[in-house]
């Protein structure tokens, strides 16, 4: 008997779409958002870590935006954190060169190949550089 109700359930929610099909999630952020935000990191804030950006973005421009949406856009863009780590770095780059050899045309090609650079030109974050100058590790606090 219960399996013959739970056939029925499953079919009727199968017979029904879904309300919200077609439509974007309430949670989207704009497109002229994106742009904006895109806007501001390559002209004002280049320099800022993502994290930093948001907060800057929040206080200045009066953008409400999490640490990593930002990254998610600017990173949609092939724009790397000063922060980036070398696993990313090498990730986006094989996307890119991949994209490169599907490109349609020499404009899309060029267009993937200036990102390409950005990305080679980008200076990979290594969390132990500052530790190894300044022992950081071995500071030792009196009790």
């Amino acid at each position: 008997m219960d399996e013959q109700i739970k056939y029925e359930v499953i079919k009727s929610l199968a017979d029904h779409p879904d309300g919200n099909k077609g439509r974007k999630p309430a949670t989207t952020i704009p497109d002229e958002t994106r742009r904006s935000i895109v806007d501001l990191y390559r002209t004002k804030y280049y320099d800022a870590i993502f994290r930093h950006f948001s907060e800057l973005l929040e206080k200045h421009e009066q953008i409400t935006i999490s640490p990593s949406s930002v990254a998610n856009i600017l990173e949609s863009e092939y724009i790397l954190s000063p922060k980036v780590t070398k696993a990313k770095k090498k990730r986006i780059k094989k996307e890119l060169e991949n994209k490169k050899k599907a490109a349609k045309n020499q404009k899309e090609a060029d267009t993937i190949q200036a990102n390409l650079i950005a990305v080679e030109d980008a200076q990979a974050w290594n969390a132990g550089s500052c530790c190894q100058y300044f022992n950081h590790h071995r500071v030792r606090f009196p009790k």
